[in-house]
Formats: C-alpha cells, sequence, structure tokens
C-alpha cells in the first residue's frame, strides 16, 4: 500500500427536515467511514441552513456540511462511494485539497518584463445612462418573486 496521503474536502448536503441532533449524527457516520479507510478528519465544518438555486430530489433547503480529511488516492473513491450510497445525504462533492496561486498575481520573469498600461475607462453617454434604472432591489422581495415563478409552473 502506498504511503502517500492527500488532503481531500467533502461537502454534503441534507434535508430541511433532519435536526440538528440527526446532522450530527451523519457528521460521526461519515468520520467513521473515513476511518474505516485509515483516513484522518482534519477539521469538520457545519454550513449552516441554506437555500439551494434549484431544487434537488425535491428539496429546496437544507444544512450544508464540510468534512476536510486526509487519505490515500484509492482510499477517497471507496469513501466517496460509500457516502453516495447513504440515503440521508441528497448530494455531495469530493475534491482534492490543493493550495492555488492565481497568476496575475505572480511577479514577472524578468526585471526588463514590460508591464502593460490599463485601457483608458470610458464613460457612457448621457443617453445609455437614462436607460437602466438606478434603483436598489431587494433580495428578500426578489427571492419571494422568484419563488412565485417556479410554483406557478409546477
Amino acid at each position: 500500500m502506498s504511503s502517500l496521503l492527500k488532503e481531500y474536502e467533502i461537502l454534503y448536503f441534507l434535508p430541511i427536515t433532519f435536526t440538528p441532533e440527526e446532522a450530527n449524527d451523519v457528521k460521526t457516520e461519515i468520520a467513521s467511514i473515513i476511518g474505516k479507510y485509515n483516513g484522518k478528519v482534519i477539521k469538520e465544518e457545519d454550513l449552516g441552513k441554506k437555500k439551494l438555486s434549484f431544487a434537488i430530489k425535491g428539496a429546496r433547503h437544507g444544512y450544508y456540511l464540510a468534512t476536510y480529511f486526509s487519505s490515500e488516492p484509492n482510499a477517497a473513491a471507496k469513501i466517496s462511494r460509500e457516502i453516495k450510497l447513504m440515503p440521508q445525504i441528497i448530494r455531495h462533492s469530493l475534491v482534492i485539497k490543493k493550495d492555488y496561486k492565481l497568476p496575475h498575481l505572480a511577479a514577472p520573469l524578468s526585471a526588463s518584463a514590460k508591464v502593460e498600461e490599463p485601457l483608458a475607462k470610458t464613460t457612457p453617454t448621457e443617453e445609455s445612462q437614462s436607460e437602466y434604472p438606478t434603483g436598489k432591489v431587494d433580495m428578500q422581495e426578489l427571492n419571494r418573486k422568484i419563488d412565485e415563478l417556479l410554483l406557478a409552473d409546477v
């Protein structure tokens, strides 16, 4: 067996009908699955109740939970397969945790590298400014209207 350990992040979604105690039971069950394959849980995070942008298996709201762990690569696939078979979990995603460096923040390759000047900003004409309303949108009102439209289609 390989001793190469990688860090993973698993994000999963539980129905809103679960109580916090039931959500904790699912967290401990996932931790036991990770332990079963010689993985080590680094951190567990409860991301709280959230609204989905679209319904998944009839659920519009639910609990988001994240677990960070280290494991062997072949064990991570087995962990994901077991979690997929859990009926309590609506959806999950397992990703390899990496540290990314943003390319635009990196230093230039050489001292003689030319730094490009930003393009001059153009201001819109007064005619185009009057075409768009400048009032603020209330997010709760917008969510309510979207829910009404979606329920009207059903």
